[in-house]
Parts: C-alpha cells; structure tokens; sequence
C-alpha cells in the first residue's frame, strides 16, 4: 500500500515543482521552491495538494471496490524560511529542511483531525498562492484564530479539503 501511495504522490509533487525531503513512515515531507527557486511556490504546493487530494480520493475509491480499505491523505502546508543543506555524521548523511515553516506544516497535517479536514494551510499561505496566480478550485474555509497543538501562537487556519 506504501509503495501504491508514493507512486501516487511523488509525480504530482514534481509535477509542481516540489522535491521530495524524506519519506517518515506514511507520511512524505516535500519542499517547494527551496531547492530550486521558484516565484510560484506557495502557488505550487497548493496546486499539487489539489491534485494529490483528486488522486486520492480516486484511489481510495478504488480500493474501497476492490474489497480493501479505503484511505485518506492528509496534508499541512506551511510558508516561510527553512533552513536546507546535508546534516549528520560522515557515516550517516541525510538532506533535509529544518526551520518553524516545517515544524508547523507538520502540526498543520496532525491539526486535520481536529478540523475533520484533510489538507490545511494557514490564511497567509493562502494568501500569498492567490497573489502568486492560484485559483482555489472551490472555496476554502478560513477558522479564524485556531489554537494548533504545539504552535507558539493562534494561527488562521484553511480547510482547503
């Protein structure tokens, strides 16, 4: 099922200019615009979650008819500086973006359960997408002043699904 995932995943993320930082489990950091610079990337991450959320829901189904149990993919987008490069020891390497951004996307994503949501993003990330050219494909529901699990302040949540 893993592997059905990240063949479903991994060409919508590139498809949008997304790489892919690291696999955690089932779960799959991307960044966008951090490797390779792009005036389009809070834009991009939304278009690909869009898709990734049609592909999904299209998978699912599918396992749904086949007699499997049908899953769901959540996703937390967040904007901002990281921080990327290579860390570790000389016997164990690893690229990677580390900052608050990835922090709060990450809490973002186990926020969905709390918003009965599947993907979520913050109003400035939004806002920034719309500036950057994103049309949402429908509307999104802005939460005003959210208390997120772990986040240093109340954050303007958005059920983008």
């Amino acid at each position: 099922m893993l592997g059905e995932y990240q063949t479903l995943l991994i060409p919508l993320i590139r498809k949008y200019g997304g790489n892919i930082d690291k696999f955690m489990g089932d779960g799959v950091l991307a960044s966008f615009g951090a490797v390779s610079p792009s005036e389009t990337y809070a834009a991009d991450v939304l278009r690909a979650v869009d898709d990734i959320q049609i592909a999904s829901d299209t998978w699912s189904k599918q396992r749904h008819n086949a007699g499997l149990v049908p899953v769901g993919i959540g996703a937390g987008i967040a904007v901002g500086d990281v921080v990327f490069g290579v860390i570790g020891h000389e016997d164990r390497l690893e690229y990677t973006a580390i900052s608050e951004t990835v922090n709060l996307a990450a809490k973002l994503e186990k926020y969905n359960k709390t918003e009965n949501a599947k993907s979520l993003t913050t109003k400035t990330a939004l806002d920034l997408a719309v500036a950057q050219g994103y049309h949402p494909p429908r509307p999104k529901e802005v939460c005003l002043k959210r208390d997120v699990a772990g986040a240093n302040e109340r954050i303007d949540v958005v059920v983008l699904a």
